[in-house]
């Protein structure tokens, strides 16, 4: 009685099969996939422990991939200044600051946390020249102060 599989696109196993269960392979009874692919019974205990793949012809070692970093949203005031001071911008934001409308000051001021999709605050990091990447990286940076 054999094993078999049927797998994703990433080589990780989707399904597994065996003779004894599912009907031998070729009989009428048999519910095994036509797709699925003959498999030892070795092979079957290395997928079974997601720490392997199939590459189309054997098992290899699957290494994941490394997770998405994840951007905050937001952060608090106090986290904003101190990145703002530990990347030397204190200053010049608050004298950008100093130069908008009354209610853009007032936000300012009186914010207790920064969102990144403000408009405002998206004005001004488009004002200091800030990429996208750049913004996330001072949002991340900040998360951890």
């Amino acid at each position: 009685m054999n094993y078999f599989a049927t797998f994703r696109i990433d080589g990780l196993a989707a399904a597994f099969y065996h003779e004894s269960v599912h009907g031998l392979r070729g009989e009428a009874n048999c519910i095994i996939p036509d797709d699925a692919v003959e498999i030892t019974d070795d092979q079957w205990q290395e997928l079974l422990s997601l720490r392997y793949r199939w590459d189309g012809e054997k098992t290899v070692e699957f290494i994941p991939p490394p997770p998405q970093p994840v951007i905050p949203d937001r952060v608090s005031r106090r986290q904003f200044r101190l990145q703002l001071i530990d990347a030397g911008l204190l200053s010049t934001v608050e004298g950008w600051i100093a130069t908008q409308d009354e209610r853009t000051r007032a936000a300012y001021a009186d914010c207790g946390t920064f969102l990144r999709s403000d408009e405002m605050l998206q004005q001004g990091f488009a004002a200091l020249a800030y990429t996208s990447e750049q913004v996330d990286n001072f949002f991340t940076v900040a998360a951890t102060l």
